[in-house]
């Protein structure tokens, strides 16, 4: 018995086209935004490359919660060669900032 394999990390067996005219393969990237931090997404192969491209924009992870987002922007500052101690105020400001937003 055969097997295929793809050499994509997609977990779709259909690749979503974007809403361009004419419609491209939709581009697999990750998040590195503080918010979302190693989150996966699909929007326009075009969107990096030129302004004249569609809107289209599709999560493929989850949110991601609390605790791994400021897990992974710790690493990821330390790995970066930021302190720790810096990583850990940001983390707190932003903590204060979203307890003022959400009050």
């Amino acid at each position: 018995m055969s097997s295929s394999s793809s050499s994509s990390s997609h977990y779709l067996d259909v690749v979503p086209h974007c809403d361009c005219r004419p419609p491209l393969p939709a581009k697999e990237r990750v998040s590195w935004k503080p918010s979302n931090p190693g989150r996966r997404f699909l929007n326009c192969p075009m969107s990096l490359i030129s302004d004249d491209h569609c809107e289209f924009f599709n999560w493929i992870d989850p949110p991601v919660t609390e605790h791994y987002r400021k897990t992974l922007n710790q690493l990821r500052a330390m790995a970066n060669g930021q302190p720790l101690r810096m990583q850990r105020r940001l983390t707190r400001a932003e903590d204060q900032l979203h307890v003022a937003i959400t009050q």
